[in-house]
């Protein structure tokens, strides 16, 4: 792409910061060097259609661009440091530019989720046996089974043990993150951990929709007929949310 800028000037109140520029840009690396103050950010912010110069106009391959709204002219401006909106989430901080050029919700829900989970693959989630593209694939996957419960607002309980800690601080986030599902991972002692699953148990009065827990407790799911192999609900009613391409000898041992 071309870009010329001509004869322009940028002015804020009585003051110039920019004056008459002519500019012509061709395809390839380009560096604007000067002193703070000299004008750099002022141009740039011209050239990506954040501000209106005060004089002049703006060609991008011949077309004068200089009355094109921003969202329509395909052109970024990245800052040297990262620059979020501090009252919008993450969500919303991805999305906003998508929102911005018109893209319909449900495109840009899908978009935001593939940036999350490419974000965690190339973060957290390594090391890992698998390469970035079969992670990738997997995690595409994961959005698509977690669509219908998109929304939802799920309560988790575990004790408070180093690999728990990492699944209520970390996983927990990615996984919402990832899924739009908000995950609550709460950390508490075994002996309430035992406290509340048997109330639960007794009552069928819902106080958290999962349990993360060790065998130990099994005895107890046992005697209340709680217990439900993994791999038989995998292969019945949970077939629709397990990963077609999961190793289960190796997930379970």
């Amino acid at each position: 792409m071309t870009l010329r800028l001509d004869n322009i000037s940028k002015r804020v109140g009585g003051e110039t910061h920019i004056y008459p520029t002519q500019l012509d840009l061709e395809p390839g690396l380009t560096v604007l060097i000067g002193q703070t103050r000299a004008g750099k950010t002022s141009l740039l912010r011209l050239m990506a259609g954040l501000d209106k110069p005060a004089t002049g106009r703006i060609y991008m391959d011949g077309v004068d661009v200089t009355d094109t709204p921003v969202q329509q002219r395909q052109v970024a401006m990245v800052y040297q440091q990262f620059i979020n909106y501090p009252s919008l989430k993450v969500y919303d901080n991805i999305a906003s530019p998508l929102k911005v050029s018109g893209i319909g919700r449900a495109e840009i829900d899908r978009r935001v989720r593939e940036v999350a989970a490419e974000k965690w693959v190339d973060g957290e989630f390594q090391p890992s046996t698998l390469s970035r593209d079969e992670q990738l694939k997997e995690m595409e996957w994961f959005i698509k089974a977690a669509e219908p419960f998109k929304g939802m607002d799920i309560r988790v309980v575990s004790e408070t043990i180093t690999t728990h800690e990492c699944e209520s601080k970390t996983l927990a986030r990615a996984f919402s993150e990832i899924t739009g599902i908000k995950l609550t991972h709460d950390l508490i002692q075994e002996g309430d951990v035992i406290e509340k699953l048997q109330t639960q148990m007794q009552s069928d009065e819902n106080i958290y929709d999962a349990y993360v827990n060790d065998s130990d407790l099994i005895g107890t799911h046992f005697r209340y007929q709680k217990v439900v192999p993994l791999s038989d609900w995998m292969s019945g009613e949970g077939a629709d949310v397990t990963n077609p391409g999961l190793d289960v000898d190796d997930f379970i041992g």
